[in-house]
């Protein structure tokens, strides 16, 4: 069998598995009652944002097929992995984008982003403050920007191929400058905005999760490919990490 054969193979098996019947119906229902509730808060935070921004002569500048964001470093927790991995599974154009690409970015990022996963672990188990943590990736993060990696769920319209699931991380980003001066080349940073949902929001997004789901965080795309080709036994693995 084939490699590219074999994975396809893993991911019927798991999905065979963990996804059929009443189960899998229930798992897809779950998911799409919370993708619901933060959709909306995260239309409410725009709108708030877009409020405070138009005050002062701004708007929100970011527009379809814009695609520099697409090349940082992401980010989802396991909660955010399971919902794309179900949307994945009932959009086969879009499962099929992720897999043909992702060797691709796996070879060029991989490693780095290896490195990432083991640091937050890390920052985790000694108890590093989420600010504290940021703060010493920050230049790390620049770095991997630098390096342009598409984002294997990026199409080749630039469009990305599951943005009604994509992770807050993505879905809070925003910008108030020209697209290009997104772009690592430029000599003049962006300015950026997180449109983030308020405390009562991201509270009940929270409570649609047991909280090791929701406090476990793993570079995006490594998450993904681990529930589609792995599963439960995956979750169970990273989940204390």
């Amino acid at each position: 069998m084939k490699p590219a054969e074999e994975i396809i193979d893993r991911i019927r098996r798991v999905r065979n598995a963990e996804y059929s019947g009443r189960q899998g119906a229930a798992k897809s229902e779950h998911c799409a009652r919370y993708n619901t509730a933060k959709a909306e808060s995260v239309r409410r935070a725009r709108r708030r944002l877009d409020r405070e921004l138009d005050a002062v002569g701004e708007a929100i500048t970011c527009r379809k097929g814009c695609m520099h964001c697409c090349q940082h470093y992401i980010t989802a927790s396991i909660a955010e992995g399971l919902v794309i991995t179900d949307y994945l599974y009932q959009n086969s154009k879009a499962l099929d984008c992720f897999r043909e690409s992702y060797s691709g970015w796996q070879e060029k990022a991989e490693e780095i982003c290896g490195n990432f996963d083991r640091l937050r672990s890390l920052a985790r188990l000694t108890g590093t403050t989420v600010e504290a943590y940021r703060a010493s990736v920050a230049a790390a993060h620049q770095d991997y920007a630098a390096l342009a990696i598409d984002c294997p769920f990026l199409t080749t319209d630039n469009d990305c191929a599951i943005y009604p699931v994509r992770p807050l991380s993505c879905a809070i980003h925003c910008s108030v400058d020209p697209p290009k001066r997104c772009s690592p080349a430029s000599a003049q940073a962006p300015r950026c905005y997180d449109i983030v949902p308020d405390e009562k929001g991201m509270a009940a997004l929270a409570a649609f999760w047991q909280p090791e789901w929701i406090a476990t965080s793993l570079t995006m795309p490594l998450l993904v490919y681990g529930l589609l080709t792995r599963g439960q036994a995956f979750v169970d693995e990273i989940k204390d990490w």
